[in-house]
């Protein structure tokens, strides 16, 4: 994930962002190892949003680090993160764009189902996303690597299995 974060007057303290972002960096890596599970990666989340930045006259962009932080979140907070974040690369695998947009998907119905969404509107939308296409990267010289097929069409039956179970 790469974003510029702009000095701005009345931002938050760039040393204490910074950290902050170390921090994000740090749990992503430890559920890419595998060294954290779910729920340990959850609560620590939890208490560092929990926890406020300092002000500062001379700091970054209040916007900036919020929408930096809130991707690090997206990505720590999803269904089964550490199941995600392990699924290997491959040649000729699934785009990654496709593949990632479907999961992304999944889990915002997870969240309007936990927010209380109608049940009738939550299986229409599991249907929809039932029938996103997700891409194959060309499996040549110059092919991109991509999602691992098996892994990820595991992952995906998993998470429907689990919406479908909730609804």
């Amino acid at each position: 994930m790469a974003m510029i974060l702009r000095p701005s007057a009345n931002g938050y303290e760039r040393e204490a962002a910074m950290a902050r972002i170390r921090e994000y960096h740090a749990l992503i890596l430890a559920m890419q190892r595998g060294s954290m599970s779910d729920d340990e990666i959850r609560n620590t989340v939890m208490m560092m949003k929990a926890a406020p930045l300092e002000l500062s006259c001379q700091g970054l962009s209040v916007e900036d680090v919020d929408q930096y932080l809130s991707q690090c979140e997206k990505s720590l907070l999803r269904y089964k993160a550490v199941a995600f974040s392990t699924i290997q690369m491959a040649k000729g695998g699934y785009c990654r764009e496709d593949f990632t947009a479907k999961a992304d998907a999944y889990d915002e119905l997870i969240r309007k189902i936990g927010d209380g969404a109608d049940r009738i509107s939550a299986m229409n939308e599991l249907e929809h996303i039932r029938q996103m296409p997700v891409g194959t990267e060309k499996n040549g010289l110059f092919g991109k690597k991509g999602y691992e097929k098996t892994a990820a069409d595991a992952y995906l039956a998993d998470i429907d299995r689990y919406i479908s179970g909730i609804i």
